[in-house]
């Protein structure tokens, strides 16, 4: 859902705010590289409004979402107070090979999606109180 919402900042902030100390966010989003390449990006360093359309589910569908850089994603992680422990760039299973083989060999070849595991951090500087008086 995070590839559908303009402010990251936001969103990482409460994800933050509610986290026990040291818990975990874990998500998936469009890979940057691959989306910029196939919405035909002109800024690769702007956050932009794209529409995507969706088949598959019978008639296609046009759907709005947000490309952004890696830079804008990580940034949006830190600012909330997060850590990145691990950046994963999947390749696709080999199942998909026979079902679709245009895809697999796509994917093979360039990123589809990037998952993140970032850990909420509590730091001397920032204590667990000081955080949640300044979040909404």
């Amino acid at each position: 859902m995070l590839d559908y919402i303009c402010d990251w900042e936001g969103v990482f902030a409460e994800f933050f705010r509610v986290l026990r100390p040291a818990g975990l966010l874990i998500f998936s989003v469009e890979h940057p590289f691959t989306k910029f390449l196939l919405h035909g990006g002109r800024d690769y360093f702007a956050t932009e409004l794209v529409e995507v359309e969706w088949r598959g589910f019978g008639v296609p569908v046009q759907v709005p979402s947000y490309w952004r850089p890696l830079g804008a994603m990580i940034s949006a992680l830190a600012e909330a107070g997060f850590v990145i422990e691990r950046i994963i760039e999947p390749r696709p299973i080999e199942e998909l090979k026979d079902k679709e083989p245009e895809v697999y060999e796509l994917l093979s070849k360039r990123p589809g999606f990037l998952c993140v595991r970032a850990r909420k951090e509590m730091s001397e500087n920032r204590p667990l109180s000081e955080i949640e008086q300044s979040r909404p």
